[in-house]
């Protein structure tokens, strides 16, 4: 998951996120970065309160579109054999 509570220069997340991304699918194992889920919204809008940096409920939205958006996209193209549970679940 993004980090949006560190400061600038503590963590490079462009850069992170690629590193772990090309590990990944170097073998071959899908991923989805999460990074430009939450790009342009600020680190206090997306954490619980400036003492606890765990995501909040707006964080979690976006993380839950984006990841339905791309097993989605998967299964649209075939790429994946199982459909995913949708029930209840409005985007």
């Amino acid at each position: 998951l993004p980090m949006p509570h560190y400061r600038q220069g503590e963590y490079e997340p462009a850069a992170l996120h690629a590193q772990v991304g090309a590990f990944f699918e170097s073998r071959s194992i899908p991923v989805v970065d999460l990074l430009p889920c939450i790009e342009g919204i600020s680190a206090d809008e997306l954490v619980v309160n400036h003492r606890d940096y765990h995501p909040n409920e707006l964080a979690h939205a976006r993380f839950t579109a984006c990841i339905w958006e791309a097993f989605y996209a998967r299964e649209k193209q075939g790429m994946t054999e199982t459909e995913p549970s949708t029930a209840g679940w409005k985007p």
